[in-house]
């Protein structure tokens, strides 16, 4: 059994030790201070025996000694404060005293560790944030300073602080410079930091109450504490602590703004920036690093080359415009620097010109911060011809294509051989996008040239944004099978490549790629998905509402396609030409010839557009929607004018889906059926089934033969397109042929027919019967079976309880 009367009282400084102690041994105890003695054997027994008031000999081994004071504390409170201070020869002497303490006796042990003797422990915990709020009036600040250190919160409420200061500084200036340097460090580091094998300095740093130790870390605290002890290092020390961190910070990832505190102490932010340069190009980095980057790029005293390359890394990781707004406000602060030499002013212009461009889509203001920057940056000709390779690109701003194929042509002169492969390989796959955006034959080529690998991160980069940018500009040229190509090699480097813009970018490549080439299954989900997580950038989510209002006017679901085509990224911006928006205006159109809608003021107004820019590279959708409109309306001289001006425009242009649709335009023209066939081969040659059907089917009106027509029933009901197919299904029995099922009606006993599951679907949209027989092309009698036959099927109770099978989605 434990004695009775052996009590170790333990906590750390601060936490009222000592007042226990001086309460207990207060009546009729004897207090014995172990902190402070002489560094000597027995120097311990020897306070005790006189404070006992018995003689001081210390004779006899450590079992006499024992002895003696067991007679000595004989009905006795005995008290040690800071036992574990005691010197080893008297340690081994209480540890016997505590093993045969007479039963009368009490003997009390504190300290921040526990003697190593049996008897009952006492652990002093800090006090509770409502506790402090009871003696101080204010609990959040007082209990963060003090950390519930009872000591110190009485200090800080009597006002005390200096004197803890003072008493901190003065336990600094006793220890030994390894302990008091392993002190200072962590009061620095501000945070536990793991043991490790053969810490200097650490048992004197724990004795003196100056470092805690947590498990298998240690810290030096609480706050008021560390404050304390770094006001007590000298300066010149403390640069000397903060560069030790930051060399141990960079080379493993940390709390980056713990990173850019340590560089600011140890006055080498170029440290800091070298490395955020570095984690920004190898990992992508995220919101911590792109608030890390923006402090840097803030900060006045950082070197010009390094504050541009700042830049241009915080370039990449912005996503929101909030960012973009912020980024771009440092960037004009940057440049209005008069410090910043002309090449690295340059570099920083050419950054916020990008930035201007890419994400506040302020593209004409992004082009004039372009040109200035090419004129800076003419002794750095990557970065110039950098800065070129982007005003070339005609997708971007107002000016007219004349203007973007001088740059484009100044571009190729200027891009030098060698050079910063970044910057180079940034030029080069801006030049060849611009190439396909141009129609130029040389484009295709250049782009199939364009590496899939590199060794330099910045490179990779580059190559990631370069094959990204080719696929969507391929896609719009109607190269298909190059654009699933490159959009495969944009996704292999994605792997090695993390870059928060990018990402998006190919999904809206990937999902108009599937519209177009009939990979419809399970695309309205997907694009349902990407128009949701994309809700608060508008430039990215529209391509989702265009694939998903496109969908909805092949199935004759008009009020939804309205409603997807009304997203506000689908409208024309003056300062940009976009294929998504051109696209959209042509999918209204054919909307608004569906339902009675004027529309003829968008198109025309799009066809101006076309041609103040001079490039109809993104007309091919539009001019042919066009061109039938303008048929409908009973205007075939426009109409004709309209297909001259489009097949002059594309001339000797590398544009398959522009030739496609200028023979879709000439079919319409002279309504020959063999034209509407070989529009037909076009698009199936670039691999557009939909497209294609349609064409088929228009070359079955025009003559008696029905295999057109039943090749265009069999692709639109491959696909999913319910209305076309169902209008072609109209036409098939008009010509007394009704579509074919197979040999022989198929009985579906309890489970859908096809067209049960056409009608299921819009039942479930909430469609009337008048309206499901609009869309069918069915009478609302034969709606009304059909109704009925779906209800009794899925066992639904109404028709607003209609729960779709799988097979029916």
């Amino acid at each position: 059994m434990e004695p009775p009367g052996v009590v170790h009282i333990v906590g750390g400084t601060g936490m009222g030790k000592t007042h226990h102690a001086t309460r207990m041994a207060a009546a009729d105890g004897v207090l014995v201070a172990c902190r402070g003695l002489p560094d000597e054997p027995l120097a311990t027994v020897r306070e005790l025996l006189a404070a006992l008031g018995a003689p001081v000999d210390l004779s006899g081994d450590r079992y006499d000694l024992c002895r003696r004071l067991r007679g000595l504390v004989a009905g006795r409170t005995l008290v040690l404060d800071d036992a574990d201070h005691a010197d080893a020869d008297s340690a081994v002497v209480l540890r016997c005293l505590a093993t045969r303490l007479p039963a009368d006796a009490t003997l009390v042990l504190t300290g921040v560790t526990a003697l190593d003797a049996p008897g009952r422990r006492v652990g002093l915990v800090p006090l509770t944030p409502a506790e402090v709020a009871a003696l101080t009036g204010e609990a959040a600040r007082v209990h963060a300073l003090t950390g519930g250190v009872p000591g110190l919160v009485h200090a800080v409420a009597t006002g005390e602080e200096a004197a803890v200061r003072e008493h901190t500084t003065r336990r600094l200036a006793t220890m030994d410079p390894d302990a008091r340097r392993l002190v200072e460090s962590l009061a620095l580091l501000g945070r536990p930091t793991p043991i490790r094998p053969g810490m200097t300095g650490l048992d004197e740093a724990l004795a003196h109450g100056l470092a805690t130790t947590d498990g298998d870390h240690v810290h030096c605290g609480p706050p008021l504490i560390a404050e304390a002890v770094i006001a007590a290092t000298p300066h010149a020390r403390r640069r000397e602590h903060h560069a030790a961190i930051l060399a141990e910070l960079t080379r493993q990832p940390g709390d980056l703004t713990e990173l850019l505190r340590h560089g600011r102490g140890a006055g080498d932010l170029a440290a800091v920036a070298a490395y955020a340069v570095d984690a920004a190009l190898c990992a992508g980095g995220g919101r911590n690093l792109a608030g890390l980057l923006r402090e840097l790029l803030a900060d006045r005293d950082l070197p010009p080359r390094l504050r541009a390359k700042v830049g241009e890394r915080l370039n990449h990781l912005v996503v929101t415009g909030l960012e973009a707004r912020e980024a771009i406000a440092l960037l004009l602060d940057a440049i209005a620097d008069e410090r910043i030499p002309v090449g690295a002013r340059g570099e920083l212009r050419l950054q916020l010109g990008l930035l201007l461009m890419n994400q506040d889509g302020d593209s004409d203001g992004g082009r004039a911060q372009l040109a200035l920057a090419a004129a800076e940056l003419r002794r750095r000709p990557a970065l110039a011809a950098r800065a070129m390779t982007a005003l070339a690109l005609p997708y971007w701003g107002s000016a007219p294509a004349a203007e973007h194929a001088g740059w484009l042509a100044r571009a190729e002169r200027a891009l030098p051989e060698r050079g910063d492969p970044g910057p180079r390989a940034a030029a080069r796959v801006n030049l060849v996008t611009a190439l396909l955006q141009f129609g130029d034959p040389r484009g295709i080529t250049e782009a199939a040239a364009t590496p899939v690998h590199a060794d330099e991160a910045a490179v990779r980069r580059e190559l990631l944004r370069g094959h990204s940018n080719v696929a969507a500009a391929a896609l719009a040229l109607g190269h298909d099978r190059a654009a699933a190509t490159h959009l495969e090699h944009a996704e292999a480097l994605t792997r090695r490549v993390s870059d928060v813009y990018t990402r998006p970018v190919l999904e809206c490549t990937r999902l108009r790629l599937a519209h177009l080439r009939g990979d419809w299954d399970g695309l309205a989900e997907r694009a349902t998905a990407h128009v949701t997580a994309y809700a608060d950038t508008p430039f990215v989510a529209c391509t989702g509402a265009l694939v998903l209002g496109e969908l909805a006017i092949a199935r004759g679901e008009f009020a939804d396609a309205a409603r997807h085509l009304a997203h506000p990224g689908l409208r024309p911006d003056p300062r940009r030409m976009e294929a998504e928006a051109m696209a959209a205006v042509a999918a209204r159109a054919r909307l608004a010839a569906r339902t009675g809608e004027p529309a003829a003021h968008e198109l025309l107004e799009a066809l101006d557009r076309l041609r103040a820019k001079g490039l109809w590279t993104w007309a091919a959708e539009l001019a042919h929607t066009a061109v039938t409109g303008l048929l409908d309306a009973d205007d075939a001289p426009g109409a004709k004018a309209l297909t001259a001006e489009f097949a002059a425009a594309i001339e000797g242009c590398d544009y398959p889906a522009g030739r496609a649709a200028l023979a879709a335009c000439r079919a319409a023209l002279s309504g020959d059926p063999d034209a509407h066939a070989e529009a037909a081969a076009l698009y199936a040659a670039i691999g557009r089934p939909y497209d294609g059907a349609l064409q088929l089917e228009a070359e079955a009106r025009r003559r008696s033969d029905t295999g057109p027509l039943t090749r265009a029933l069999a692709l639109l009901e491959s696909l999913g397109a319910t209305h076309d197919a169902a209008r072609c299904a109209r036409l098939l029995r008009e010509h007394g042929e009704p579509p074919s099922r197979g040999r022989g009606r198929p009985g579906y006993g309890r489970s859908l027919s096809p067209r049960e599951r056409d009608v299921a679907r819009l039942l479930a949209a909430g469609r009337g019967n008048r309206e499901i027989a609009e869309v069918l092309f069915l009478s609302v009698r034969t709606v009304e079976h059909h109704v009925a036959s779906v209800l009794r099927k899925l066992d639904a109770p109404a028709r607003d309880r209609v729960v779709l099978p799988p097979e029916a989605h």
